[in-house]
């Protein structure tokens, strides 16, 4: 059954449901429907114009920051082997996010960059954002 939790109606339908389910000891398999917009080709060119503008302040490739700051911020993500039985972890990847879920990201590399190390990383909004997508932008 879907529940459409943004109406109240639904939502206290699921909340029951998933009481009722909790309190007589059944098993539930709850799967989150998420939202089908995936990151966007803009979120993408953005995120590895910042990965290559902080390799060159570091002297190493994009694919090695962008693989490590995604663990600074994400963590990683447990993964069930279905034939081994062992659960093991793996890096997220971007092109599972949604648009929204990125947008969310780039905030936190954003605010994380400035925080730890006093990067500025520019947005569309800030100055410096289209000499950074020239200068970066279409290495990938």
């Amino acid at each position: 059954m879907i529940y459409h939790n943004q109406d109240p109606l639904q939502k206290a339908k699921f909340l029951a449901r998933a009481s009722f389910l909790a309190e007589k000891g059944k098993d539930a398999d709850l799967t989150e429907l998420r939202s089908t917009a995936k990151r966007t080709i803009p979120q993408n060119n953005i995120w590895w114009s910042w990965c290559s503008l902080m390799a060159e302040t570091i002297g190493d490739f994009p694919e090695n920051v962008a693989r490590d700051v995604k663990r600074e911020i994400l963590g990683k993500k447990k993964v069930f082997n279905v034939f081994s039985g062992e659960e093991t972890e793996e890096d997220f990847h971007t092109h599972e996010m949604s648009d929204e879920e990125m947008s969310d990201f780039l905030t936190k590399v954003k605010q994380w960059a400035f925080s730890t190390y006093g990067w500025w990383l520019p947005s569309r909004e800030d100055p410096g954002f289209e000499d950074m997508m020239r200068e970066y932008g279409k290495r990938r």
